[in-house]
């Protein structure tokens, strides 16, 4: 539920918001340029390349399963060259639909790239005053520009904008740590099936990373606790993305066992390289009833996870999706949900009164959280975010 004025003013540290949003966050969000009509270099050629090559490809490979099935005259070869056929021009279809709608829409991409930029700055800008003002951190891009968009920025088709947003976004990093022990604790692996040999899966595992599309970043210290949060947009095919809220905080101590918990209706992290991982019974049937944990280590799983920290973490889900995974020298806290921090919209440019408010109250709800985190799994004292743990 988004907070109103006085409540917000009410916070601890918020008092004054009201004044300095129609200061410094509405000017900036007025300030933004009207949008502007681009034209994509993308040329005609690449695509009837594509086209042709598929066809070309898919009559050549088709040939060839036939010739073997005449060859060998065997019921059993018979059906798999039939099957293959048909796995080859269904890939040649999707390649040829693929490269399509890109060709299609490539005017609308270069239009959303170069307006994105003016709202991105304006988004950046707005929070950066709100930070500023309660003594946070704002990193407008966390990870910065993702492999792919910087791939085809670096093209010779991509306009000047394209890459000037890839340069913006690169620019506007600086969560490398955090997002490094985010990548190591698996979490952004759940729904990935990772094949092939130990190179194929590291290459898999280094893309998926490198194409996390990630916003939002927050750095700061509450109560004497240090910690890193940003929001990671998990794309659905034909369902809403899913929003995830990652925390990065302190573990209570230096961890030599890796231990995971998670919603009964949650996927596990996706570690590569974890040992075996065995159920641990805390006992309380509420938290059965609800979650699963399972270590390396029953007994540091125990000392993390004890009985008085479950019972905050059943209260402070609220029924969302929520998992931990508690690794070295950190705890990473992932609790999905829809979007947060949207003072402005990145895709639309649409804001309003309502959706500063529900951008405060979001902060306010994350640093809520972050509070009861850090009282119910004992962080330690750790100034400074990512120093190692004594």
């Amino acid at each position: 539920m988004t907070w109103d004025w006085q409540r917000i003013e009410q916070y601890e540290g918020f008092r004054g918001l009201k004044s300095l949003a129609e200061r410094e966050v509405i000017p900036a969000l007025e300030a933004m340029p009207d949008a502007v009509e681009v034209k994509s270099k993308f040329p005609v050629w690449p695509f009837l390349g594509i086209l042709a090559a598929s066809i070309f490809g898919s009559l050549i490979l088709t040939g060839i399963l036939s010739s073997i099935d005449g060859l060998f005259r065997n019921a059993v070869i018979s059906f798999l060259v039939e099957f293959l056929s048909v796995v080859v021009q269904i890939v040649a279809m999707c390649v040829v639909l693929i490269a399509f709608v890109l060709f299609t829409i490539r005017d609308k991409l270069a239009i959303g790239f170069v307006n994105g930029k003016s709202v991105f700055m304006a988004r950046a800008k707005a929070w950066t005053a709100v930070c500023d003002h309660i003594g946070l951190t704002y990193v407008p891009a966390p990870a910065g520009a993702p492999r792919l968009m910087k791939m085809f920025a670096n093209s010779r088709w991509a306009t000047p904008g394209v890459r000037d947003v890839a340069e913006m976004l690169d620019a506007h990093a600086g969560m490398d740590e955090p997002l490094e022990v985010f990548q190591a604790s698996g979490l952004a692996l759940s729904n990935v099936i990772v094949l092939g040999d130990e190179a194929a899966r590291a290459n898999a595992v280094d893309q998926t990373h490198a194409n996390l599309l990630l916003e939002d970043g927050f750095r700061g210290e509450r109560n004497g606790h240090a910690f890193d949060m940003f929001e990671w947009v998990q794309k659905e095919d034909e369902a809403p993305d899913i929003h995830h809220l990652i925390i990065v905080m302190k573990a209570p101590m230096r961890l030599t066992s890796t231990t995971q918990m998670r919603a009964r209706k949650v996927a596990w992290p996706n570690a590569q390289s974890e040992g075996s991982l065995h159920d641990v019974d805390l006992g309380p049937k509420e938290f059965d009833a609800t979650y699963r944990l399972r270590s390396t280590d029953q007994v540091e799983a125990r000392a993390i996870f004890n009985p008085a920290v479950i019972e905050r973490v059943v209260a402070l889900a609220h029924g969302n999706a929520f998992r931990a995974v508690a690794k070295d020298e950190h705890i990473v806290f992932d609790i999905a949900g829809g979007n947060r921090f949207d003072i402005i919209e990145l895709i639309g440019g649409e804001w309003s009164d309502e959706s500063i408010r529900k951008g405060i109250t979001d902060i306010a709800e994350a640093l809520e959280l972050i509070d009861t985190l850090a009282h119910a799994f004992m962080i330690h004292n750790q100034p400074g975010g990512m120093t190692p743990a004594e």
